[in-house]
């Protein structure tokens, strides 16, 4: 069950064209943690719900527990693979979400900075970078701070 929602056929987005349940989340959500370890919460129901309507809509659907019988099919690998993307975040670049560079730089530099002048070790980690930018505007980051 995905965290937070009901396993009821309550509705879970509301006023939406397309009836979209905790259940469809749940489908949703177990086949993307299964195909590529992606954990959805409860809390992505509007995204989720956003980001696959064009996909309802495109396949002339007319509810989402219809698009999870394709998806959970032998006939929806294909759209498996079309969920999986629209799902994803498929753009890198470098310093591709400002703010978290300035948090890093403001809020969590200072106190790393410290820990490595006393000679502990210090790591930082890129979740989820596509081609290497994010980890190298992390590490231009710390080196702008700490040449």
């Amino acid at each position: 069950m995905t965290a937070g929602l009901a396993t009821s056929g309550s509705e879970v987005v509301a006023n939406a064209e397309f009836p979209f349940t905790a259940r469809d989340l749940d489908v949703i959500t177990r086949i993307m943690t299964r195909e590529v370890g992606i954990s959805l919460t409860g809390a992505k129901a509007n995204l989720v719900y956003s980001r696959l309507a064009k996909r309802v809509r495109k396949l002339g659907l007319r509810s989402f527990a219809a698009y999870c019988a394709l998806v959970e099919s032998t006939e929806g690998e294909a759209e498996r693979g079309e969920m999986i993307a629209a799902l994803t975040t498929n753009v890198t670049r470098f310093f591709r979400e400002p703010h978290h560079f300035e948090h890093l730089r403001d809020k969590l530099l200072p106190g790393l900075i410290a820990r490595a002048k006393r000679g502990e070790r210090v790591r930082l980690w890129s979740a989820a970078c596509s081609s290497g930018q994010e980890p190298y505007s992390m590490a231009l980051t710390v080196l702008e701070q700490f040449p």
